[in-house]
């Protein structure tokens, strides 16, 4: 039960995070290829679906694949979730050709640029702590 509230916790921290990044997303992208400065409740609930659905996808992305080809079934899965909202909800992403080539473009561009940041994060992380953990294993 504890193990199953720990997960619960995290899965809602993963949604919050997804949610506030999708809204801003959004909001850029809608005002930037729309010039649309509001967005409609039921666009906040379809952008709180695809968070939940996200999250989902991250659990998945903890599987014991090789690191390569779980950053490769991540994105494809992140890709076509975009894509499957973007056909449900009516978003616009599929109306024609050129709008969907730079809708795939500025995705890959995102998830690259994310990609990195988090690489980048982690590495400095990793070196911290190895770091904390030498000095310890001196200090012994």
């Amino acid at each position: 039960m504890k193990n199953a509230m720990h997960h619960i916790a995290e899965l809602k921290f993963l949604m919050a995070i997804y949610f506030m990044a999708l809204i801003i997303l959004a909001s850029i992208g809608s005002f930037f290829f729309r010039g649309e400065r509001t967005m409609e409740i039921i666009t906040i609930w379809q952008l709180f679906g695809m968070a939940a659905v996200f999250s989902g996808l991250h659990y998945f992305q903890t599987s014991e694949l090789k690191p390569l080809l779980k950053i490769a079934v991540h994105c494809a899965l992140t890709y076509l979730t975009v894509v499957g909202f973007s056909f449900f909800c009516r978003w616009g992403f599929l109306e024609n050709v050129t709008v969907f080539w730079q809708f795939t473009v500025s995705f890959i561009i995102i998830y690259v640029l994310m990609f990195i940041a988090f690489a980048i994060y982690y590495k400095n992380e990793e070196n911290y702590l190895n770091k904390k953990l030498e000095e310890y294993k001196q200090n012994k």
